[in-house]
């Protein structure tokens, strides 16, 4: 007799990890000012139209709102790369990899300037790729907790043992 479990099967498949672009407030770029006049005037409209026995979530749905619609009003925003890249790739190497990138374009030209600049180019953002991946390492692996040597014992008496050389004799009396 064979049964088919359906659910059972759709959750052993493993799950698609669906990536997601984040908005990201660019707030040097914002207009403060407008900013600031659009908050006041919500407070204003906000003192006008509630009291102190207002409800509280009411209250609060009404300032989410209006801040969230002044921000995206008053503050330019993009949508950041929803790409899972390597940790160790900070801002500083992903700008040496442009400036390659583009000094490559000009090498192709077959000038011979562009071709010292895009090999000096090259080392350098080859060595600060392997700088920064070996930083990575050794920061993931200090991180690591490994449990080494034996555990707390009891000797015949009860009494917990944690020095090495009471761990040793015990474990030789046996």
């Amino acid at each position: 007799m064979t049964t088919k479990l359906p659910a059972l099967q759709s959750a052993l498949q493993p799950a698609k990890i669906i990536l997601v672009k984040r908005k990201t407030y660019l707030w040097k770029k914002g207009d403060i000012d407008e900013f600031k006049a659009s908050a006041m005037m919500m407070v204003d409209q906000f003192c006008s139209r509630f009291s102190s026995v207002s409800p509280v979530e009411v209250m609060w749905k009404y300032l989410k709102d209006h801040l969230i619609q002044i921000q995206n009003d008053c503050i330019l925003s993009k949508l950041t790369s929803s790409k899972l890249g390597q940790p160790w790739i900070n801002t500083c190497i992903r700008r040496l990899k442009c400036r390659k990138r583009k000094y490559r374009r000009y090498s192709q030209i077959r000038s011979h300037i562009a071709k010292q600049v895009y090999d000096s180019l090259e080392k350098e953002s080859r060595q600060a790729c392997k700088t920064a991946l070996n930083n990575h390492l050794s920061y993931s692996k200090s991180r690591w907790k490994e449990t080494v040597g034996i555990a707390s014992l009891c000797n015949e008496n009860g009494i917990m043992v944690t020095s090495s050389q009471d761990k040793a004799n015990i474990l030789n009396r046996q």
